[in-house]
């Protein structure tokens, strides 16, 4: 009985069950390859030794040959980053030629990457072009389950040309090394805009020459870095680094609101007729110590505050474009006269007369591991297929406004490479439509046509946390082939004494995390906010064994104080009363280091609290078929209705998925992945 759960999900989506997204050939390629090219054309039947470029990869040399200084010096710069050398006696060639790309619609940022048995030819109009086919190569000869570099024809482009990703700094800085590691990752996906959210109220992230009392310790909250700020020269070297890149640095001092740090250093407030003169000189400074030519855009914020001057933001719009910059606000938020760019966020509907980047409904920090990526690869950023004269693109944001404690766990406690990959995949390829109904769940098996896209996505997911980023926080395991029957849901007074023997399961449902209601009320299984459901699932072992699973029954924000607590007490899952049997036996829950931590907490990190950072629990498991049976019953308090159960190896030291072990059924076959 599939349909109930199935229809439930659907409700929100006029396409569920017809025409994928953005359709590719990812199943037969022969590498990894994210974002996923317009156009890729693969030779030869994929054998261990078929048509490939495999001399090249053995002397780790290339002969090279340009017509232009500057990208054979950006090529010379990506070989010497990947270990490879160059001599004009090699027997492999990498040509660099700069043309057009004949049909591209983003054509500035297009590249066509040729690999044939003459070498390797990159065909771009610009530096860009250049440098993203150079990515492209990157993971091919890194993803690839070859022994060479496969031969095709890639044709490339993307659908917007802005791409970005936003890091609250002012509430959890980052030392300007993180920053860099980051910024390097972003721009092997293709990514080239960084947005420093660089004030909040726990302080103002940037020198001040002018009024130094904003950089002492005084002046930022006593648990967030006190005293950290970026010195113009970090500032400079931060945008030296991202433009080698070709990543756009946005910045961003947040006014008048989210400003607690100003009225405490001054004594008023930023819309004061002081504080108005306080910023004006502040900005000037800023301006004149970063140029225009590096910093043409400027976001000045807006938005979460009551304006009380209603000359404010057009005195500091003003201000940003007499020296040179295009003004960017939130939305919803205050807008000044004059053109800015909208940067869209919450649920707001688009207002098609402003240019706008899309961050609605993406928020990282409000990401759980296996849903959270799916989220960010199933929207249809700016509502439309690909850029218009006012849709530019999208920006993906993350907004840890819970102390993380140290600056690593910004990375830990959020699943900020997953989403980004998945972010990266959708905003380069565009796509038709929007898949609603998947913002909270797993496309439901072979009869959703974007079923075989996820679950090649998720293959390619995975293959990139195994290669190329394995040395960051990499929180996702393939998971949509978990499939569960679900039972209820019940009022809490009304539940089955022996659910085992109920006859009006409903399945299957896919997914290692399922949302039996959506915090957001995304689609998702029921409508209803509290009550209790069962769901069962059954594992297939090889053998006799001791296994790791995330098992998790709350997906805790990580801002907003910790919407979804308390936490729960000692002896409990979650505060609900949450259960889990593995072949009739109870699993224990953990033994918290925090229990019981209250609703509202912004100062006190995440411990052990979400499922992803902590130990995962050790089960047992036979030979055969295992049952896994849950109760996850709901208050209608909290952050949201869930459960998860996902088995996970973490020996090499971040998420891998279990070998050996698979969902299957009590009535045989075993689910698609």
């Amino acid at each position: 009985m599939r349909a109930l759960g199935i229809a439930l999900l659907c409700l929100a989506s006029s396409v569920c069950f017809g025409q994928a997204m953005s359709p590719t050939n990812r199943q037969g390629a022969p590498a990894s390859l994210i974002p996923y090219p317009v156009d890729a054309r693969w030779d030869g039947i994929w054998t261990r030794r078929g048509p490939l470029l495999v001399d090249a990869l053995e002397a780790r040399t290339f002969r090279l040959s340009s017509d232009s200084d500057e990208a054979l010096a950006q090529l010379k710069t990506f070989l010497d980053r990947e270990d490879f050398k160059t001599s004009q006696s090699a027997s492999t060639s990498i040509r660099l030629k700069t043309a057009r790309i004949l049909g591209a619609t983003n054509p500035d940022e297009a590249y066509q990457l040729d690999v044939t048995e003459d070498g390797i030819e990159i065909t771009a109009p610009t530096l860009t072009g250049q440098f993203y086919a150079l990515q492209t190569l990157r993971q091919m000869i890194k993803t690839t389950h070859l022994e060479g570099i496969p031969y095709g024809r890639i044709i490339d482009w993307p659908a917007f040309p802005v791409r970005g990703f936003m890091h609250d700094l002012g509430r959890n800085p980052q030392s300007v090394e993180m920053l860099k590691g980051f910024i390097d990752k972003m721009s092997q996906y293709k990514l080239n805009t960084f947005h420093m959210h660089l004030t909040d109220h726990p302080g103002w992230r940037i020198e001040s020459k002018a009024y130094p009392q904003l950089n002492t310790k005084d002046a930022y909250r006593e648990t967030r870095q006190p005293g950290f700020f970026y010195t113009y020269d970090e500032l400079r070297d931060i945008i030296a680094f991202a433009k080698e890149r070709h990543i756009q640095i946005i910045p961003e001092i947040d006014m008048p609101g989210h400003s607690t740090y100003f009225n405490n250093v001054f004594g008023f407030g930023m819309q004061d007729k002081r504080g108005l003169e306080v910023l004006k000189v502040a900005l000037k400074e800023f301006f004149e110590e970063i140029p225009a030519d590096d910093v043409p855009i400027f976001h000045m914020g807006s938005d979460e505050v009551r304006l009380t001057n209603p000359q404010f933001m057009d005195e500091i719009a003003d201000t940003i474009r007499d020296h040179g910059r295009k003004v960017v606000v939130w939305h919803p938020g205050h807008d000044p006269s004059g053109e800015v760019i909208h940067d869209l966020w919450s649920s707001v509907a688009i207002d098609y007369n402003t240019r706008h980047l899309d961050g609605r409904q993406i928020y990282v920090n409000h990401m759980a591991p296996l849903t959270g990526p799916l989220r960010a690869w199933a929207k249809q950023y700016c509502g439309v297929r690909s850029v218009t004269s006012v849709s530019l693109g999208g920006m993906l944001c993350h907004w840890p406004d819970n102390n993380v404690g140290v600056q690593e766990n910004i990375y830990k406690q959020s699943p900020v490479y997953p989403a980004m990959l998945a972010f990266a995949e959708r905003i380069w390829r565009g796509s038709s439509h929007e898949r609603f109904d998947m913002f909270a769940q797993t496309p439901q098996g072979w009869d959703d046509p974007d079923w075989p896209e996820w679950t090649m996505f998720e293959r390619d997911l995975t293959k990139h946390r195994d290669t190329l980023l394995t040395d960051v926080p990499f929180q996702f395991v393939r998971n949509s082939q978990a499939r569960w029957e679900l039972l209820g849901p019940f009022e809490l007074s009304q539940e089955p004494e022996h659910p085992r023997a109920e006859k009006d399961w409903t399945g299957p449902v896919y997914g290692g995390t399922v949302q039996v209601h959506h915090k957001f009320d995304f689609p998702s299984f029921t409508a209803k906010r509290s009550g209790v459901v069962f769901a069962r699932a059954f594992i297939q072992s090889d053998r006799d064994r001791e296994i790791t699973a995330w098992i998790g029954f709350d997906d805790f924000s990580r801002s907003g104080g910790r919407r979804g607590g308390p936490f729960a007490a000692l002896g409990q899952w979650s505060r609900h009363g949450s259960q889990v049997w593995v072949n009739g036996k109870e699993i224990a829950p953990p033994d918290w280091n925090q229990p019981g931590l209250p609703a509202v907490d912004r100062e006190t990190p995440f411990v052990d609290e979400l499922y992803w950072i902590r130990k995962p629990t050790t089960i047992k498991l036979k030979e055969g078929l295992n049952e896994i049976l849950i109760r996850a019953p709901h208050k209608d308090v909290g952050f949201g209705w869930m459960f998860t159960f996902m088995p996970v190896d973490l020996s090499r030291g971040t998420a891998r998925e279990v070998e050996g072990v698979s969902f299957g059924s009590p009535y045989g076959g075993i689910s698609p992945s």
